[in-house]
């Protein structure tokens, strides 16, 4: 391309949890985190691995570190073998690790967690690479404690957005009004993203219970940002907060007409009970929703042109990559039958009008 890509969604892994904690945080806090065992939520699901839909026994070899680390552990592996090669003029941090407190009982030890590993990416990953920018976690375990992250770190340069893991509590219930008005004190949109361990004490729920494998997970992934979008747009919190920005990363989109196509006619059905809402659930997507691309090969050929028209993409997709797991979807990869003006625009333009002042990029050199 030769225009430069904003990228969604990255995720960096750390080369040790113990070292970075103990950087990080009081000796006291690491003691009392090793001694309760907790670390980011597993899951026993098998999976694939490698990338692009491709099913091979190891990841691609492009993605291993010459260091022999964790995938995506490297920023100097990183920056050679994708920031620069595919052109990524900003790319949005999105630590799976850090958000997989979503799984814990025990609020104040995930807020250590959260706050340590917001400040090891922002010190050494965004601090050390200007075309980087962190999403924030915060812990949903406790919202006054979420609240309180954002005021700690909302305001730094190089923040991007705030996420808020899914719990079992719907989005659009009073108790999250707190974070979304901090997310609006500080102009951070809200992203939300898949957390392997969706069937914990506390985690987000799946209609009908636990999913028995991987296929099944992956399959019906789409169903929660469903129902929190839905419970946000018909419990008003898009008219409380206008200003509200939300993102959704790596659920999907392919589902989003035949969803609004069904909660238009509800609202226009159900308005009495609805007073509060003075737009339909399509117009509050058009102004304050945005969800990415990957994954977009799932789509045959022969409708993705009309899916694409249908979602509106030339306003409502937003480039991501999911770098550097199995299905990833480098921009070469990813949308290659769309004309350059709507290419651009979903890979650079509508993430910058999108997040605004929170994607501040470094001048061209020579500029």
């Amino acid at each position: 391309m030769s225009y430069g890509i904003v990228d969604c969604d990255i995720h960096p892994t750390v080369p040790s949890l113990h070292t970075v904690l103990g950087a990080y945080l009081p000796s006291s806090q690491v003691k009392r985190l090793e001694w309760l065992g907790l670390r980011p939520g597993a899951t026993t699901y098998g999976r694939p691995v490698g990338r692009a839909h491709h099913f091979v026994d190891e990841p691609h070899p492009e993605y291993r570190p010459p260091s022999g680390g964790p995938l995506a552990s490297d920023l100097d592996f990183v920056r050679t073998t994708y920031l620069e090669p595919q052109n990524v003029e900003a790319g949005f941090i999105n630590s799976l690790e850090t958000a997989a407190v979503d799984a814990w009982t025990y609020p104040e030890e995930a807020a250590w967690f959260v706050s340590a590993m917001n400040d090891y990416f922002l010190q050494e990953w965004v601090g050390e690479e200007s075309r980087l920018r962190l999403n924030m976690v915060v812990s949903p375990l406790a919202v006054d404690l979420a609240v309180q992250e954002i005021h700690r770190i909302g305001a730094q340069s190089g923040v991007s957005a705030i996420w808020l893991p899914m719990t079992d509590t719907l989005f659009g219930n009073r108790k999250f009004f707190p974070i979304w008005e901090a997310a609006c004190e500080y102009d951070l949109p809200i992203m939300v993203h898949p957390l392997a361990a969706d069937d914990f004490v506390g985690t987000a729920v799946r209609a009908g219970g636990a999913a028995n494998s991987w296929a099944e997970r992956y399959t019906g992934l789409t169903e929660f940002a469903m129902s929190h979008l839905t419970s946000m747009i018909f419990e008003g919190v898009f008219e409380r907060y206008p200003s509200l920005r939300f993102v959704s990363v790596e659920y999907g989109w392919s589902w989003v007409p035949s969803w609004l196509w069904r909660a238009d006619a509800t609202w226009k059905a159900a308005r009495r009970y609805h007073p509060f809402m003075r737009k339909s659930p399509s117009e509050y997507v058009a102004s304050n929703i945005r969800f990415t691309t990957q994954p977009s090969q799932d789509i045959p050929n022969e409708w993705m042109a009309t899916m694409l028209k249908q979602v509106r993409a030339e306003e409502t997709l937003l480039y991501a990559s999911d770098y550097p797991h199995w299905d990833s979807e480098e921009p070469w990869s990813s949308l290659r039958t769309l004309e350059e003006g709507t290419r651009r625009k979903i890979f650079r333009d509508n993430a910058m009008a999108f997040f605004g002042s929170r994607l501040q990029l470094p001048e061209p050199v020579g500029s």
